[in-house]
């Protein structure tokens, strides 16, 4: 009796299966993103991903760092003044990393794009001539925590 039941569920639903229709499709490329970062080897076992992000309309290549959530830019060679959107607010930062070199200036607050995301009033240290910068970055974009865990 068991062996005619099982026979009668495997005939009945390759029957079922005929009458259901699932549409998809597959997006291409599967695992597109509009961030746009790169990989940019600087030696053995020295990757450097960058990315561009827009502060008010002006592209910056950034550094992407895992293993912070602040944002400077080296802003040398801009007229922050002339930039719609910017806020000084009148604080000075300072960010040094373990390797002597650091980012120091004034923190501003203005309309930052990274991919499809704005952000209106995005914090930065506005870092002209900062020694951190490689690659032919302009500044560092950290995608961390903004605290360890």
């Amino acid at each position: 009796m068991i062996h005619l039941f099982s026979l009668f569920i495997a005939l009945a639903i390759p029957g079922l299966s005929n009458a259901i229709t699932v549409p998809f499709r597959r997006q291409s490329p599967p695992h597109s993103t509009s961030f746009n970062f790169t990989n940019i080897n600087v030696g053995d076992n020295e990757d450097i991903y960058v990315g561009t992000i827009y502060l008010a309309d002006q592209p910056f290549t950034v550094q992407l760092d895992t293993g912070s959530a602040d944002l400077w830019l080296d802003t040398s060679g801009l007229d922050l003044t002339k930039l719609p959107g910017l806020i000084n607010t009148g604080v000075e930062g300072e960010i040094d990393y373990a390797d002597g070199s650091g980012a120091k200036g004034p923190i501003y607050l203005g309309p930052v794009q990274f991919g499809d995301f704005l952000v209106q009033k995005q914090a930065f240290i506005s870092a002209p001539g900062s020694n951190a910068v490689s690659a032919g970055d302009k500044g560092l974009l950290g995608v961390g925590p903004k605290t360890s865990i």
